[in-house]
Formats: C-alpha cells, sequence, structure tokens
C-alpha cells in the first residue's frame, strides 16, 4: 500500500508537537491562535504593532454623483470573540442605497489585541 507524502504545512506541524512537551501545546496553540488575526486586509499589509490603512474596494462606472453613505463594521478581540458584519448589502441597507456609486473600507489594527474592518458604501 502506498501511503501519499506529507504536505510541508503538516511535516511542519508534526515536528512542531514532537518537540513540545505536552503541557505546552496547550500554550502554544494559543499564542498562535493570538498572532494569526493581527492579519487584518490591508493593501499595504498589516503593521505589527499597529494598522490603521483606508482604500478603495469597488467602484461602479458612475459618473453621477452620490447623496447617501452607508457603514457596516465587524471587529474581533484576541482570536477569542469575533462580531459584526461588514457587507456591502448590510452598509448600503443601513443607509437605504439602492444603487451603489463606490464602497472604500478602513482596516484597524492595534497588536492584534484588537482589530476591526469598516466598509463604506456611497450612493443613492
Amino acid at each position: 500500500m502506498r501511503t501519499s507524502p506529507l504536505s510541508p504545512a503538516r511535516a511542519v506541524a508534526r515536528r512542531i508537537a514532537g518537540a513540545l512537551p505536552a503541557a505546552l501545546l496547550p500554550a502554544a496553540l494559543l499564542a498562535a491562535a493570538v498572532a494569526l488575526p493581527a492579519c487584518v486586509a490591508s493593501p499595504v499589509g498589516p503593521g505589527i504593532f499597529y494598522t490603521g490603512v483606508k482604500a478603495p474596494l469597488e467602484a461602479t462606472a458612475s459618473k453621477d454623483g452620490y447623496s447617501k453613505m452607508g457603514k457596516a463594521k465587524a471587529s474581533q478581540v484576541c482570536g477569542i470573540a469575533a462580531w459584526g458584519d461588514a457587507s456591502i448589502q448590510t452598509a448600503a441597507s443601513s443607509a437605504g442605497i439602492k444603487t451603489i456609486h463606490h464602497v472604500d473600507y478602513e482596516a484597524f489594527s492595534v497588536l492584534g489585541v484588537f482589530s476591526s474592518f469598516e466598509v463604506t458604501v456611497y450612493g443613492d
């Protein structure tokens, strides 16, 4: 019977699990859970200590102006709890927008302990 080789990620995980005493494994998993959420979406990449970026998300070919603006936001703390709805649909409906002109977003993070992602929809 032929076995498939381990993927690089699984091979590393097995090496780490084998090298750590059983008592340290929960602490290592907790540290990874805290460190990984620090990666917030940003066109320039996340900052290690702080991220505060505003950027465009979507645009339409509309040459008309806009009269309404709606926002929607999602946040997380320590990778333990996350909440919110940062969808374009929620942002548009919060302001009664039927026709979208463009969409921007803002990503914010401090030490990966707290991060948020906010979508702003402009339209009529």
